[in-house]
Formats: C-alpha cells, sequence, structure tokens
C-alpha cells in the first residue's frame, strides 16, 4: 500500500489511521461464525485504530467489546521531526 517502500497493489493507500482492515475483517469473521461473540484488542497504534473504528461504528459494530491498550493521542505531534 505504499508504506516503508511496499509496492502499492490496491486502489487503498497506507494510512495509519484508516479503520477499512479492521472493517473488512470483522464483517469477514462474522459471516464465517455468525454465532461467535467478537472482541477487539489493539495496543498503540492498532489502539488508535480500534478506538476510530469503534466511534465509527457505533452500535453497528460486530465487536461486542474491546480493549485499547497505549493509544497515541497525539499521532501528528508523534511523526513531526
Amino acid at each position: 500500500r505504499g508504506c516503508a517502500d511496499t509496492p502499492i497493489t490496491s486502489p487503498h493507500l497506507y494510512s495509519s489511521g484508516t479503520t477499512l482492515d479492521t472493517h473488512t475483517a470483522t464483517l469477514y469473521l462474522s459471516h464465517l461464525f455468525p454465532e461467535a461473540p467478537f472482541f477487539g484488542i489493539g495496543f498503540s497504534l492498532g489502539a488508535a485504530v480500534m478506538t476510530r473504528y469503534l466511534g465509527e461504528q457505533g452500535l453497528e459494530s460486530r465487536l461486542r467489546a474491546a480493549c485499547v491498550l497505549c493509544a497515541p493521542l497525539e499521532l501528528r505531534q508523534m511523526t513531526a521531526k
């Protein structure tokens, strides 16, 4: 997706804040296992993505609960040179 010199192989470029992969994986797994409860966990950047995903999906999320650990609060500041 164009991050760290990786080739661009999809129409979606890398973004540290995108929830597209989380959403796609959650939908796919919920179709494979429709009766299973799903829980999310994210650490560091994954925690920021999980938080955003839950905020975007709200009650439509297929996750029953989630835990976020060490989420960076100021991504822009953390990546500034």
